[in-house]
């Protein structure tokens, strides 16, 4: 049985992103369109649109809280080891990419892609026997991520 999710969010590409894809997509279809027909144009069209939102779809993290945990992606941090949750924003976020923050001692686990906002969450992770210090987890609602990470839940 699953458990309901107390927060939860596909970190999915922004419209910026999405803009520069088809138009780039556009671009490479018009000269196919130009070179082999307007037909081999719009397939080429088509196959990329569909193809470029399946990988975004698949690649976008998924970050959860539950009553198990923190989840990302399929790691999962247990509620004993949940620090408490801090946000990061411009160039901590590199800082901690690099093990250089003050609350990483190494390169924690990082759930960053490259497409998100200038905006993260940081959780120490409690647990001496986990390889990384920190996770730092890319977010749109890093206020909501953090409040939902103060106090576990009762189970």
């Amino acid at each position: 049985m699953t458990s309901p999710a107390m927060f939860r969010e596909r970190v999915f590409p922004g419209l910026g992103w999405m803009v520069v894809g088809v138009g780039i997509i556009g671009m490479v279809s018009v000269a196919f369109g130009a070179a082999l027909g307007n037909r081999a144009g719009w397939l080429m069209a088509s196959t990329f649109l569909l193809t470029g939102g399946v990988l975004a779809w698949i690649r976008s993290p998924h970050v959860k809280v539950s009553v198990v945990g923190l989840h990302c992606g399929r790691a999962v941090l247990p509620w004993g080891a949940v620090g408490p949750a801090r946000i990061l924003e411009g160039s901590e976020i590199t800082s901690a990419r690099h093990g250089h923050h003050p609350d990483v001692r190494d390169i924690g686990y990082l759930v960053v892609p490259g497409w998100t906002t200038a905006r993260a969450v940081l959780v120490p992770v409690l647990d001496d026997a986990d390889p990384h210090s920190a996770w730092v987890i890319a977010t749109r609602h890093p206020e909501a991520l953090v409040a939902s990470l103060t106090s576990p839940p009762l189970t």
